[in-house]
């Protein structure tokens, strides 16, 4: 199973120091299951964007996705050209 989080990751969210993807609810769930494949959605892409919905870390996930350029999987329960259009949004609202 991989990981949906890797050290690079971006954020460490809570005063204790554990990183927000340690409580994020898709830590136990398999990786594959973010990653899309076109703008189509799979079953388990649609899986994974309910799992993002309950999540307590959506904007931490998402925050860390647009820092890194991550653009090619699900994040924060939004598609691919979702992120894509968020990161372009914050882009040009610091311009």
């Amino acid at each position: 199973m991989s990981s949906l989080f890797d050290k690079r990751d971006h954020g460490l969210g809570s005063p204790r120091g554990e990183h927000w993807s340690h409580r994020a609810a898709c830590r136990d769930k398999p990786g594959e299951w973010w990653d899309q494949d076109g703008e189509r959605l799979s079953e388990a892409n649609r899986f994974a964007i309910s799992v993002c919905a309950a999540c307590p870390e959506a904007v931490p996930c998402l925050d860390a996705a647009i820092a890194r350029g991550d653009d090619s999987s699900i994040r924060a329960g939004l598609t691919v050209s979702e992120i894509r259009a968020e990161s372009h949004r914050r882009r040009q609202a610091v311009a």
